[in-house]
């Protein structure tokens, strides 16, 4: 019996400290626009918006990965001005998806 109290703590502890060190996830739901624009070069003037996509910007700053685990989704790769209602609710939907996956894993049992 006590071998069985001394192992089921320890697998417990391990458990807590592994779930207190997991890096949060996080989702950016891209799209385009300024943050992501680009030109031909370096020296040219000429700029195209939403020309970079998600992930070229998260890998980018590969110190992200010390601080929480990023992944991309390219929504759209517009322009603001081409920001319409459709794809606000494209972004929307796809925004209250992300949160009820989260809410799904957050509320389980064995979280």
């Amino acid at each position: 019996m006590e071998f069985f109290r001394k192992t089921a703590l320890a697998a417990l502890v391990m458990g807590f400290s592994g779930a207190a060190f997991a890096l949060p996830n996080i989702t950016i739901l891209a799209t385009g626009g300024t943050i992501a624009g680009g030109g031909d070069s370096a020296t040219k003037s000429n700029y195209t918006a939403g020309k970079v996509g998600v992930e070229n910007l998260v890998n980018a700053v590969p110190q992200l990965k010390d601080i929480a685990m990023v992944k991309g989704e390219q929504v759209v790769n517009i322009g603001s001005q081409d920001m319409n209602d459709e794809v606000w609710l494209t972004l929307a939907k796809k925004n209250q998806y992300r949160v009820r996956q989260y809410r799904r894993f957050r509320d389980h049992p064995w979280h």
